[in-house]
């Protein structure tokens, strides 16, 4: 038997045995999770790709010490946090390979759920669009990161398939299940929630339900759903934090991050100093607990809406722009940064002048397949009902290449979609105007010439000093200096290299060198209250009392909350004997007085404690 009759055979007895859709399904899954694999076998040896960084390091943080959230509200959506801790209880979080495949596992599985909504809705055959989209640059290098986007995308899909299979069953318990993907997807990602009242009109408008009680039942089934996974999560937020949040405290920062008058510099905001300067802002003018803060964002958000409507709608245009580039715009990293490491990335994300592939061509032939294939579609309609309100969610806030993510599935299958119909179509062929104009409109806007907030920012030495920090939580000090002087010779000029750096000099007991880092550190950014802080910390233990102590009060003129600096100066003035002042610092700091003695107990020469590890926390 030849080998074609061989694969024949066994495609005839699959699809036999499992049925056509199922079998597809899975072949999708197989292919999806091969690309997924063979990515991950190739960027094995970066460590760019292997260590946590950035936000992923925040995310694993707290799946790998959750009692660091324990008392407080959660900062942001829970349930990725949740599915991490789950793969390390499954894997070490040390293997780099086994947690990523897992991730990739998740990706893949979304990769054959976009192909099987396609073949539902325009009978697309399951494989192509699960296929492109495993291959769709960004969606693959997400997809293997420890970061929420592709785990929602996926949830979020299946609450669509869900949502479909009710207009056609009518069956209670896919409302149910719509309900909950709906909800996991929220604590995931919480922009989903926007979707839910086009979910809502789409049960009460479907005519085909036998009675009005089984559409109301099926409603309040859905609407169930969604309680169930957020209602727990809310109660848990006040038991813990002491405050009512449906799902975590940072949905104020973020609309402030988009909806200010510098909005394109807070867009722009860098992870470390620059970011925790900005989320102390409420703090400083006495705000004191997390819903305060909420409140304070949402507060100065809103009056400037109702302040400068002008501006306010320009920014909106902007956002609109950025959103609709073909740039993969970045967060705290630049996937253009990381392609330079991956040949394997490099072909599949690049920009040449303004033409950025792949979405400055996937976005011409969505909006081919919109024009050729929405028209009486019904359930076409619910997908494009998704992008415009998902999208309006992303610019009310502010957009970047992940948050847009969740759209690319969905604006995949109208792309494949129109390109079958322009293929099978006689008659949309001979329509010119039909297909041309959505193709030239969508490079269009995919190509505007636009100067990103981000333009500046030096992704490349700012990945390596990522890197460098990363490899110092692990201890590997020899490692990092490395990547922080590959920093420094492509941005001399770097703060944050300059202080890492010194950190890791610090660590190693090698005092001297630290504290010329440091003060070069200060040399570029005479505000870096971090390392004014070490720095500070090294003059205490050359005895240097009162320079050290004028460092410890430039940091709090700095950062009016900056604990460590509190308790340092306080063991400072104990040295010298100005108890009152000194009481009043340990007492601002959190320090009971029953603790105070054994501070001095454990600082009998009055030593100050470094800032060894700073905390990069991201929205």
């Amino acid at each position: 038997m030849h080998m074609r009759d061989f694969i024949a055979k066994c495609h005839q007895s699959l699809t036999k045995r499992f049925g056509r859709n199922e079998y597809d399904f899975l072949l999708a899954f197989i292919t999806a999770l091969t690309v997924q694999l063979l990515f991950i076998i190739a960027t094995l040896a970066e460590h760019a790709f292997n260590l946590p960084l950035v936000d992923s390091a925040g995310y694993h943080d707290v799946a790998i010490n959750p009692y660091s959230v324990a008392n407080k509200a959660y900062w942001q959506p829970p349930l990725y946090v949740w599915l991490l801790r789950c793969i390390y209880r499954l894997v070490s979080p040390e293997n780099a390979f086994a947690v990523r495949f897992m991730h990739g596992v998740v990706g893949a599985f979304a990769a054959a759920l976009t192909g099987l909504l396609a073949h539902e809705i325009f009978g697309i055959s399951v494989i192509i669009p699960a296929i492109l989209l495993s291959i769709y640059g960004p969606f693959l290098f997400y997809s293997t990161q420890l970061l929420p986007a592709v785990p929602a995308t996926m949830l979020f899909l299946v609450s669509i398939y869900f949502l479909l299979l009710l207009r056609k069953t009518h069956l209670q318990k896919h409302s149910l299940l719509c309900g909950i993907s709906t909800g996991l997807s929220a604590l995931t990602v919480a922009n989903f929630l926007t979707f839910v009242p086009i979910q809502m009109i789409v049960i009460l408008a479907n005519k085909t339900f036998p009675s009005t009680k089984k559409k109301t039942v099926c409603l309040f089934l859905f609407l169930g759903g969604i309680a169930v996974c957020i209602l727990p999560v809310a109660i848990r937020n006040r038991i813990a934090g002491g405050e009512w949040f449906a799902i975590s405290t940072n949905a104020g920062i973020n609309l402030y991050i988009g909806n200010n008058p510098s909005f394109e510099e807070t867009m722009a905001v860098r992870p470390g100093v620059d970011w925790l300067r900005l989320m102390n802002k409420p703090r400083r003018e006495g705000a004191k607990t997390a819903k305060e803060c909420d409140k304070w964002f949402v507060k100065k958000a809103l009056a400037y809406v109702a302040s400068h409507p002008v501006s306010f709608f320009y920014a909106t245009l902007k956002k609109v722009a950025f959103f609709m580039n073909g740039y993969e715009l970045p967060r705290n990293t630049s996937i253009y940064s990381y392609r330079q490491k991956s040949p394997f990335l490099a072909a599949l994300v690049w920009r040449t002048g303004s033409f950025s592939f792949p979405f400055s061509v996937l976005l011409p032939f969505f909006l081919l397949g919109f024009v050729v294939c929405s028209g009486k579609n019904s359930s076409a309609k619910i997908l494009l009902a998704f992008i415009v309100v998902y999208s309006l969610s992303v610019i009310l806030f502010f957009p970047s290449d992940r948050y847009r993510l969740p759209v690319i599935p969905v604006m995949l299958i109208f792309a494949v979609a129109g390109v079958q119909q322009l293929v099978n179509s006689i008659d949309i062929r001979r329509k010119l105007i039909t297909v041309l104009l959505p193709l030239i409109s969508g490079v269009a806007l995919s190509v505007l010439p636009i100067n990103f907030p981000t333009n500046k920012i030096p992704f490349d030495a700012e990945l390596d000093v990522q890197i460098g920090g990363s490899l110092l939580r692990r201890n590997k000090p020899a490692e990092a200096f490395s990547f922080f002087e590959s920093a420094l010779d492509k941005e001399p000029d770097l703060a944050e290299a300059w202080y890492f750096y010194g950190v890791g000099l610090l660590a190693c007991e090698k005092f001297s060198e630290a504290k010329e880092k440091f003060q070069t550190c200060l040399a570029c950014r005479p505000d870096h209250e971090r390392a004014l802080h070490d720095l500070a910390f090294l003059l205490a233990m050359e005895n240097k009392q009162e320079e050290s102590a004028a460092l410890f009060e430039e940091v709090l003129k700095i950062d009016p909350y900056h604990t460590g600096a509190m308790k340092n100066l306080g063991i400072i003035r104990i040295k010298q004997g100005r108890v009152k002042e000194a009481n009043e610092l340990l007492h601002k700091a959190g320090v009971l007085p029953n603790n105070m003695e054994i501070i001095l107990r454990l600082n009998k020469s009055g030593r100050p404690q470094p800032f060894l590890k700073p905390i990069n926390v991201q929205p």
